[in-house]
């Protein structure tokens, strides 16, 4: 609710130095026009309309386009409902675009991969998360089923080394990463250290098949959030 109301000012105040702006554009054409001749007070007061337009949708209430972030593993849905089918679950942390201004229920319009859906705008925010990235290294990046007693040290209830279940897509095992730390992997998003791996060279990242773990494989950058 708290980063709604700060979407909502945000707005407000860049419609109003707009509508500022606007008005000033507005002021110079019409000296322009004082100053004119007949052919030249034509095309200006064809800007004077362009320019009245624009103002009426700053008044009425356009909204901007604007980057915002997913601030937890959030659903894409494809209507302002709970009951509305989800897309796909967003990652922790995901740039999309918001479209609209949340409606009263808090659902607003955004657009992610060329797709089109709502989310709620209490877990989004515009402060983008990358700026908080300390670069780690380079890592050979694998997927491990958790709960596959053959892939995690004889055990089938995904206890992690860290004491706690992991969960696919959000855990990752490392080694010399003390437990609890929170990393990105470059075209992954974000995971949190919750059990030890084997090489230091590494990432294993937990996942729900071994279709999954073999689509993994390959060197991405790694970071840490700070």
């Amino acid at each position: 609710m708290k980063e709604r109301n700060n979407s909502m000012k945000r707005n407000m105040k860049k419609s109003s130095k707009l509508l500022l702006l606007l008005m000033c554009l507005l002021m110079a054409q019409a000296d322009s026009i004082m100053a004119a001749s007949a052919e030249e007070t034509s095309s200006i007061s064809q800007k004077c309309a362009e320019n009245v337009s624009k103002i009426q949708n700053v008044v009425e209430g356009s909204f901007t386009e604007t980057p915002m972030y997913t601030t937890v593993h959030l659903n894409f849905r494809t209507e302002p409902s709970k009951e509305s089918s989800v897309q796909t679950v967003l990652p922790k942390y995901q740039e999309v675009v918001q479209l609209e201004e949340a409606n009263a229920d808090g659902w607003c319009k955004i657009s992610y991969k060329e797709n089109t859906g709502y989310v709620m705008a209490e877990y989004l925010s515009d402060t983008d998360p990358m700026k908080n990235l300390e670069y780690l290294g380079n890592y050979y990046i694998t997927g491990y089923c958790m709960f596959d007693p053959s892939e995690n040290g004889g055990r089938s209830d995904g206890l992690t080394a860290s004491g706690v279940v992991g969960q696919a897509w959000h855990t990752v095992a490392m080694k010399g990463i003390d437990f609890g730390t929170e990393i990105y992997i470059d075209g992954l998003g974000y995971f949190v250290v919750e059990d030890r791996g084997v090489s230091s060279e590494c990432v294993d990242v937990a996942v729900n098949s071994t279709s999954e773990a073999y689509a993994l494989t390959g060197y991405e950058d790694v970071y840490i959030v700070k």
